[in-house]
């Protein structure tokens, strides 16, 4: 009991180790210069990333729960003068030209469908993470990919490319088998139904303006996966 319950507090320790890496990274990335959109498009891409997995290993509501307060609660310290954390961040994700407060409604209203995602699928962990994937990895790839290569462009609410679309479904792809295979099993039908989903999703990402896409990719992921595998 008392072995369990010491290797339980040391994978709770390491888990809350990953956003603290993850976000030393990204100040490392600032400190080489790199254009403002590169470091912005990692910081959504692994701040998602860190979501899903605290909500995904983490075996119960309390300890996300705690999880989330210490987070938070460091947050909130650190962000304090002189670090002002949070500022920094902030001002690392924002786009050239957009507004802070844009980006601080984005911020909530993501994490508020993390929060639906995870209360509806709750007992099926591995939709709630392939859900919050699709879009990290499968929005951050579209950018990675469509910002430097997109030559096809189109139009539709906003601009897009082709090669950036390509992105968004090899990246959807990939999270949904990542989440599968973490946390639930994986065949050929399985695969289907994540590549079926993908398409959905990268078809949303095209059609969707500002962050409409962190809304409707998700929760369109997330319902696929329920309807044809649960």
């Amino acid at each position: 009991m008392i072995v369990l319950e010491v290797t339980n507090m040391v994978r709770f320790l390491l888990i809350l180790l990953l956003p603290i890496i993850l976000l030393s990274f990204a100040f490392y990335l600032k400190s080489k210069n790199l254009e403002n959109w590169i470091v912005r498009k990692y910081i959504h891409t692994t701040g998602l990333f860190v979501i899903g997995v605290v909500c995904s290993v983490l075996e119960s509501l309390g300890e996300i729960l705690l999880a989330i307060i210490i987070i938070a609660s460091s947050l909130i310290i650190l962000s304090l003068p002189p670090m002002q954390i949070l500022q920094k961040i902030t001002n690392m994700g924002t786009r050239d030209g957009e507004s802070q407060l844009l980006l601080l409604m984005n911020g909530f209203i993501t994490s508020g469908v993390a929060v639906i995602l995870l209360i509806v699928f709750f007992d099926h962990k591995w939709i709630f993470f392939g859900s919050l994937l699709s879009v990290a990895f499968g929005d951050g790839l579209g950018e990675f990919i469509g910002k430097p290569f997109g030559r096809h462009k189109y139009k539709l609410f906003s601009q897009k490319s082709v090669e950036g679309s390509l992105g968004v479904l090899i990246g959807c792809i990939f999270g949904g088998i990542l989440a599968t295979i973490t946390l639930y099993q994986f065949n050929f039908e399985i695969f289907m139904i994540v590549l079926f989903a993908s398409i959905v999703a990268t078809i949303i990402e095209g059609l969707s303006a500002l962050f409409i896409d962190n809304i409707l990719m998700p929760f369109s992921y997330g319902f696929i996966l329920w309807y044809y595998l649960i």
